[in-house]
C-alpha cells in the first residue's frame, strides 16, 4: 500500500530524518555499494521538482544516486555560501567511516526555486551497519 505525501511535509530536516530512517537498507546499501565501486561519496535523494511524494514499501532507488563529488566541480563555483557548503561536504566525505556511517545529501528547491542543499552524516545506530546492508540486499557479487 502507498501513501502520498506533499513534498512540504518531507522537505523538513525532521522529515529527511523519517525518510531516512525509513528507508535505511536502501540508503547504506547504495552508499557501501557506490564506496566499493567509485570510492568515498554521498548518496543524493532528488527530491527537486517534486510536488509531493509516493511512499510505500519499496525503496526510493529512481530518486536517489551516488556521487563522490570530485573537486572539479568547486572550481565552477563563485566564492560564496554554496561553495563552502561544497567545501564541508567534501571534508565530510574525507573522514566519514563507510563501514560505519553514510552521508546523504538532499537536494531540493524552495518555491521560490532557489536550490537548497540539506546534508546529514549518518551513523548506522539501531540500523544496520552499510556493508550488512549491502551483503542483506543481494547486490553482492
Amino acid at each position: 500500500m502507498s501513501k502520498r505525501i506533499p513534498i512540504e511535509e518531507i522537505d523538513t530536516q525532521e522529515g529527511h530524518h523519517r525518510l531516512i530512517d525509513q528507508y535505511w537498507n536502501g540508503f547504506a546499501t547504495m552508499a557501501y555499494l557506490g564506496h566499493l565501486q567509485e570510492g568515498r561519496g554521498v548518496v543524493v535523494l532528488d527530491l527537486n521538482g517534486l510536488t509531493e511524494l509516493e511512499v510505500h514499501s519499496s525503496n526510493l532507488e529512481p530518486l536517489m544516486h551516488y556521487d563522490v563529488f570530485d573537486g572539479f566541480k568547486l572550481d565552477s563555483l563563485e566564492e560564496g555560501s554554496v561553495k563552502d557548503q561544497f567545501i564541508q561536504i567534501q571534508k565530510m566525505i574525507e573522514s566519514y567511516d563507510p563501514d560505519k556511517e553514510i552521508i546523504v545529501l538532499v537536494y531540493a528547491s524552495d518555491f521560490d526555486q532557489s536550490a537548497k542543499l540539506s546534508v546529514y552524516r549518518l551513523p548506522h545506530g539501531k540500523h544496520l551497519t552499510p556493508p550488512e546492508a549491502y551483503k542483506q540486499s543481494g547486490e553482492v557479487n
